[in-house]
């Protein structure tokens, strides 16, 4: 059974998660590693993980800054939605990055699509495409855990932005009503602030309620 080990950092002004699976071997999976530098790099070698797969539910920097970092020490595969991937290679993507680090992602990503299931870890995981905060934003459910991690598509008590390059105001409710179609009880695993659950964001989060 995957574990879950759940990460915050500070990029300035911007506060995100990256979020492990960890099996009984040491191997993981790391979703949204944004930290700059080799900080992320020397915690996993510092803890015995081996990085097996990264999965970015968007590109922008705060989420995937240290994604070169772990491809470079692991060899890891690296999955992301392919609309994000060619938003990335737009300098007015990230234009609002805070940093003189260059941005970089591997060549050779791996492009995953709506409805798709992967199979990582020994884990079958859904990839939901949901459009908006950018048009390549996926949220990546684990049912055998109950988990959903949904980047800037869903936080507690509030969403993603949709009025940066790259964004889609106008699909926003179809994004949202995907979470109406998926099991109340699942835990909600933001790319900012704190987790929640399905079923108090059905209730409380106006933006889900009225979509």
């Amino acid at each position: 059974m995957l574990k879950l080990k759940t990460f915050t950092y500070p990029v300035q002004a911007f506060s995100a998660n990256t979020y492990l699976l960890i099996d009984e071997l040491n191997n993981c999976i790391v979703i949204d590693p944004g930290q700059k530098g080799h900080e992320l790099r020397d915690h996993l070698l510092a803890s015995g993980l081996n990085v097996k797969a990264i999965l970015l539910t968007h590109t922008h920097f705060d989420h995937m800054r240290g994604v070169m970092s772990l491809v470079e020490q692991f060899d890891c595969d690296v999955y992301a939605h392919h609309i994000d991937v060619l938003l990335f290679q737009n300098p007015e993507f990230n234009r609002y990055c805070p940093t003189d680090e260059p941005l970089v992602l591997p060549d050779n990503i791996k492009f995953v699509e709506d409805n798709e299931n992967l199979k990582l870890l020994d884990a079958e995981i859904k990839v939901l495409h949901t459009p908006f905060h950018t048009k390549g934003s996926v949220i990546y459910l684990i049912p055998a855990l109950n988990i959903v991690f949904t980047g800037d598509t869903l936080f507690k008590g509030s969403i993603g932005r949709s009025d940066l390059f790259g964004s889609d105001p106008f699909v926003i409710a179809d994004s949202l009503r995907i979470f109406k179609s998926l099991p109340k009880s699942l835990i909600v695993l933001p790319g900012h602030g704190e987790m929640t659950t399905l079923e108090e964001e059905l209730a409380e989060n106006l933006y889900l309620v009225y979509a």
